[in-house]
């Protein structure tokens, strides 16, 4: 049952990571301040999921919830942002962010195309936005 319920959700999440990866990489960053990177890339990953941002930034732990928390923490990180940062902005330990960020590429693994995508978004985006700060 669980193998069956990952493959759907699987599925479903290829749609949710394409679409978080197209809004996430039309928010503009020159300029902006870590706040501004923090609340725009919440407000992407919330819209794109359609899971609001207090479930996000909560201890909530279902699936839906955990993905779009993972997706969250894991674009903060490649934007820059240390775990100690990410935590004490979301309200949790520096642990359990170190934890989602170590544990992302099993949940990726787990979950199909939708972690596929959205690294794939990730790295590019935090490519591009790298290239620009340094020029």
């Amino acid at each position: 049952w669980h193998t069956t319920t990952r493959a759907i959700l699987g599925c479903a999440s290829t749609l949710f990571v394409e679409r978080v990866s197209q809004s996430y990489n039309e928010i503009p960053r020159n300029g902006m301040n870590k706040t501004d990177i923090f609340n725009q890339t919440l407000e992407c990953v919330a819209n794109t999921s359609e899971i609001g941002i207090e479930q996000i930034l909560s201890h909530n732990r279902s699936s839906e919830v955990v993905d779009a928390r993972y997706v969250f923490v894991y674009l903060l990180y490649r934007q820059g942002f240390y775990p100690s940062c990410i935590a004490a902005r979301m309200g949790f330990t520096r642990s359990a962010i170190c934890h989602i960020l170590s544990d992302f590429d099993h949940r990726r693994a787990n979950g199909g195309y939708l972690f596929e995508s959205v690294l794939r978004s990730g790295l590019t985006s935090a490519s591009n936005n790298m290239q620009t700060t340094i020029k």
